[in-house]
């Protein structure tokens, strides 16, 4: 790390990358565009996110194809539904 040299808080990004901008929390706009993106694509809800898991869950198990394996990397393990 260089001395002297602001870092964002929330990531490794420093002031030598090109347009960086910091806000007053010391957030670089490059996370708070991800983190803007992300609302619009993540539920915000754990019951939110469960209905959509098992929407997609009950979608493969119509398909007919039998089960579905279903990767996080959030939390960098894979869960298998069963096919009923």
């Amino acid at each position: 790390m260089i001395p002297n040299v602001r870092t964002c808080v929330r990531c490794i990004m420093d002031e030598t990358a090109r347009d960086i901008e910091f806000d007053e929390e010391g957030v670089c706009n490059y996370c708070a565009g991800f983190l803007h993106k992300q609302t619009k694509h993540i539920a915000p809800t754990e019951e939110e996110r469960q209905r959509r898991l098992n929407g997609l869950v009950e979608m493969v198990k119509r398909s007919g194809r039998g089960s579905a394996t279903i990767a996080s990397s959030a939390f960098r393990e894979e869960s298998t539904a069963a096919g009923r």
